[in-house]
């Protein structure tokens, strides 16, 4: 009788059998017995109600890799009130996390892929890129939400589901969203589709033409996973612009220069490392620290520019500076330009 009443579709009729569940099994061991026994059971509703009562007696204790936990998960799912939205997206970033693969975890998938609340489709995109879902993954690539194409994109990136690059492209060709166009061509220069370095170059330039430093930073972010000679080229063409403006060079785009080998970027490296110990000049941490490791990466010697900013950044604020400075110039101690004997002492 009892575990008819645990399966109750009544709420109230079964938190009082819950509450006779716990009172019976806490003073009779054999119900507690069949209370475990009865976990096998097919009635979800009816487990869910016996979980809860082993919980509260201490009793309910299965491995981490047990298929109970999504079981469980499901159950929650399948039974959670349309506004409970950010639960059944905790649900599924649990079972995420849980790592496993069985037929609760496929359930939650197909159920939450459908959810009404967009926040738990885009959680729904990553779970079926952990599962190698493709059918569930291309069909949220077509979500009428822009946010849940963008995290479906990126998830297919992340978890390199390279039977799905045609799909991303034909997601490319009709995509108006800026937001959802940059999470797929991210995904496509991670699953290394060979137009991905020539469209983000463009895609680069023309935010830099506009003055959109968010989208030209996230853009040149997605380069960098790029190889060939157009995103040199497009690096080259926006160091070439920047002549003519008057605000200083993106941080990104002379780590960029850096990253593809661009020497013409060096003029700008050497100006801004000069810059960073003038008098009333204020750039920003990032963009001596990208210069620091650009002129690294195309073998520039600094070494007394790095001496300048070790002796005159020496203030808390800049304590990021001064450790890719300290860094840098331990590497050019070697070079004729420094004094082996100074780096010494700044070291």
């Amino acid at each position: 009788m009892l575990l008819r009443r645990l399966g109750e579709t009544n709420p109230p009729a079964r938190s009082a059998a819950i509450q006779w569940g716990i009172d019976l099994a806490s003073r009779h061991k054999q119900v507690l017995t069949k209370l475990h026994q009865s976990l096998d059971d097919d009635d979800d509703m009816q487990f869910a109600g016996v979980v809860t009562i082993l919980r509260a007696l201490g009793e309910f204790s299965p491995p981490p890799e047990a298929d109970i936990h999504d079981r469980l998960h499901w159950v929650a799912l399948s039974t959670s009130s349309p506004s409970a939205w950010a639960s059944r997206r905790l649900y599924v970033h649990d079972i995420i996390r849980g790592g496993r693969d069985n037929p609760y975890v496929r359930r939650g998938l197909k159920l939450c892929a459908k959810d009404d609340s967009p926040a738990v489709r885009e959680a729904a995109a990553i779970l079926a890129a952990r599962l190698g879902d493709s059918q569930t993954l291309a069909s949220l690539l077509h979500d009428q939400d822009a946010n849940v194409r963008t995290s479906s994109a990126l998830a297919a990136g992340l978890a390199n589901a390279t039977h799905l690059v045609d799909a991303l492209v034909d997601r490319l060709t009709v995509e108006h969203d800026p937001q959802t166009r940059r999470g797929v061509l991210h995904a496509l220069a991670l699953l290394k589709w060979p137009a991905s370095g020539e469209m983000l170059g463009q895609e680069a330039l023309a935010a830099w033409r506009d003055g959109d430093e968010t989208a030209l930073d996230m853009a040149i972010h997605s380069l960098m996973l790029t190889e060939g000679d157009s995103a040199a080229t497009a690096v080259r063409q926006m160091l070439k612009d920047a002549e003519h403006r008057d605000e200083p060079v993106a941080a990104s785009l002379i780590a960029a220069a850096g990253r593809f080998g661009v020497h013409d970027a060096q003029p700008v490296i050497r100006s801004i490392l000069r810059q960073a110990v003038a008098p009333g000049e204020r750039l920003r941490q990032a963009h001596v620290i990208a210069a620091i490791e650009a002129a690294q990466a195309l073998n520039m010697s600094i070494g007394p520019e790095l001496l300048d900013i070790c002796t005159h950044l020496k203030d808390p604020e800049n304590v990021l500076v001064l450790v890719g400075a300290l860094r840098a110039l331990g590497r050019q101690m070697s070079s004729p330009e420094v004094c082996a004997d100074e780096c010494r002492r700044v070291l």
